[in-house]
Parts: C-alpha cells; sequence; structure tokens
C-alpha cells in the first residue's frame, strides 16, 4: 500500500486547475505531480485534478492548519485494471491540502479509500 504521509505540492504547480473553479483537467506529462510519477507509465490511463484556490490563503494560521484539514481540490488516478479485477479500471484518489507549516505550501495526501 503506498504511503499516506503528505506529498509536498508547489502551490504554483496546481494554481492552473484552480483557474478552472471545480472543472475538471486532465494532467499531462509536464503537469502531473512527481510524487504521483511512481506509478508505472503502461498502468496510468489518465490523471484528472480539479480544486479551488482560498479566497485568503495566507489568512490561515498554523493552529487554524493543525485543528483542520482544509481540502482545496482532488486528484484522481485511473489505472488499467487487472484481468482478476473484474472491471476495465480502478482509480486512486489523492485530496490536495493546505500543508500546515506554510499556507502557500500544498501537499498531496493519498491514495485514500472510501
Amino acid at each position: 500500500m503506498a504511503s499516506r504521509r503528505l506529498k509536498p505540492l508547489e502551490f504554483s504547480a496546481f494554481e492552473f486547475v484552480f483557474d478552472r473553479d471545480w472543472k475538471p483537467v486532465k494532467l499531462g506529462e509536464g503537469t502531473i505531480p512527481e510524487s504521483l510519477k511512481t506509478i508505472p507509465r503502461e498502468k496510468v490511463y489518465g490523471v484528472y485534478a480539479s480544486g479551488q484556490a482560498p479566497d485568503y490563503p495566507f489568512a490561515f494560521t498554523v493552529a487554524d492548519l493543525e485543528a483542520v484539514q482544509i481540502t482545496l481540490g482532488g486528484i484522481d488516478v485511473f489505472r488499467y485494471a487487472e484481468p482478476q479485477d473484474g472491471v476495465r479500471f480502478n482509480k486512486d484518489h489523492y485530496e490536495v491540502i493546505v500543508d500546515p507549516s506554510d499556507p502557500r505550501q500544498l501537499a498531496i495526501l493519498g491514495p485514500l479509500k472510501g
């Protein structure tokens, strides 16, 4: 099972997703976060992201962020399924959250299971 520790994501690297205001966008080779590039390429069907930037990202205090996880977006990785799975695709979901140590630094949490 993949590590659920926070994986860093620069705010600027996800800003183009925020500009779409929750409308999903397919990520290409140059826009897939480095921490998700460890999935073998031949297994990946597509990577999609959506989200919305906070109105005032600097307004969060460290205490606020430690008390509550603030989700700003999500990333779904669709993988080709194995024959024994009985489906065409499997999906891994990751949440994009504000990093508690720096409101301008995002983090990826996951994969999360429903």
